[in-house]
């Protein structure tokens, strides 16, 4: 299911108003990408140049050794961990959001 979302994104045709280039709303996507993990690396900082609609770029970012999200998630606290878990979605999402007054 994800593979294919994200297929579609870098796939996406042009809009006939807006014209945006080929590819353009997965670079947009991957140059804004913020890590979920608190502390860690943008998506940017960790697969430079990199395109979050791969799969197999977007688990670089996951699993890198020294700034992938599994690693940081494991030395966390407990306490920390279950504490980030318990902010509800949306608090969490107006975060990442571009317009977070837009997120209900």
């Amino acid at each position: 299911m994800l593979t294919e979302t994200y297929d579609n994104i870098r796939n996406l045709g042009t809009n006939p108003i807006l014209n945006p280039p080929p590819g353009f709303y997965a670079l947009e996507m991957s140059t804004k990408a913020k890590n979920p993990v608190p502390g860690g690396e943008t998506f940017q900082t960790v697969v430079p140049d990199g395109d979050l609609t791969l799969f197999a770029q977007r688990w670089q970012w996951i699993d890198h050794p020294d700034d992938g999200m599994i690693r940081l998630w494991g030395d966390m606290a407990t306490a920390d961990r279950t504490s980030h878990v318990a902010v509800p979605l949306v608090t969490r999402a107006k975060l990442f959001a571009d317009a977070p007054d837009e997120v209900d």
